[in-house]
């Protein structure tokens, strides 16, 4: 691991304190983080916890030994190490004037940590809650920096899925790094892509919305799905108008399932029923394998 910056992460200093004051310590800051209504927010142990913020995984760690409690946040930029890339972080560290600032390399993947350290005895819920979204904020920040200047991979923008804001700016992100890193699907591969709703209907048995993302779904091609197999008998697209083979990002209706599958399940063509039926069964040994292990 390389490091830049002074930004270390080490193990617990084993220190003499009050074990039941620290134990009331740490559900007192986690009881304070559930009003901020943090994404994927989860207590690894009593004294870290850790959410989601774009890119970025989000960690707050209480140290009473140390009498502090320091915020993280770890950001994956999908950037390429450089020279310019080290001096803008140099920086952007003493222009922010945060206390410190690393980056390491894992799995092919470049990260940086940002950490923000605080006494206890300054801590409220008010500052607490304040700390942290000014370090999601400085998060976001870099990120958008990263990308736009370094060429980065990763893209965040914020979005609500309650009131739907901010819906259309990502779709316009999605669209432009589409059109840019010249994206698109193999229309000759085998198809594969995902049921987005299923049910049964009178006269037509089950039927499914699926979207393809690879290849042509062609009318009569052998599918399965999860637990599930068939035979392509129809398709229909939005209008309900019938389409004898569909391309990448097409929804459509489709027809012919021996049963109703599960949105959610990604479909795939396969040579002939009989494959489709032997991955149909693989599927129902697995998920039986599944419940008896809950």
């Amino acid at each position: 691991m390389a490091l830049y910056g002074n930004t270390t992460i080490t193990g617990d200093v084993e220190t003499e304190y009050d074990k039941a004051w620290a134990e009331d310590l740490y559900n007192s800051y986690w009881d304070d983080l559930q009003p901020i209504k943090l994404v994927a927010q989860k207590r690894v142990r009593n004294d870290l916890f850790t959410w989601r913020r774009g890119s970025a995984q989000m960690v707050l760690k209480v140290n009473p030994a140390l009498n502090n409690l320091s915020i993280y946040s770890v950001l994956a930029t999908g950037v390429h190490p450089s020279t310019d890339l080290y001096r803008h972080l140099l920086h952007y560290n003493i222009l922010q004037r945060r206390e410190s600032l690393g980056l390491f390399e894992k799995g092919g993947k470049l990260y940086i940590v940002l950490k923000y350290t605080m006494e206890l005895e300054l801590v409220t819920n008010e500052v607490l809650q304040r700390h942290i979204l000014a370090m999601q904020e400085i998060a976001d920040q870099l990120d958008t920096e990263l990308v736009n200047q370094f060429g980065g991979a990763l893209h965040f923008n914020d979005w609500d899925r309650l009131d739907q804001s901010g819906v259309d700016d990502l779709l316009e992100i999605v669209s432009l790094v589409a059109e840019v890193e010249e994206l698109s699907a193999n229309p000759n591969a085998p198809a594969i892509g995902t049921v987005i709703e299923a049910q049964l209907e009178v006269g037509r048995g089950p039927v499914a919305t699926v979207i393809v993302q690879r290849g042509t779904l062609e009318k009569g091609a052998a599918v399965a799905s999860g637990t599930v197999a068939g035979r392509v008998r129809a398709m229909y697209d939005e209008n309900g108008e019938q389409l004898t083979s569909a391309g990448p990002s097409t929804p459509v209706l489709v027809t012919g399932w021996d049963d109703v599958p599960q949105a959610g399940d990604m479909f795939q063509v396969v040579n002939n029923e009989r494959t489709a039926r032997k991955l149909a069964t693989a599927g129902v040994a697995r998920k039986r394998a599944a419940e008896l292990l809950v």
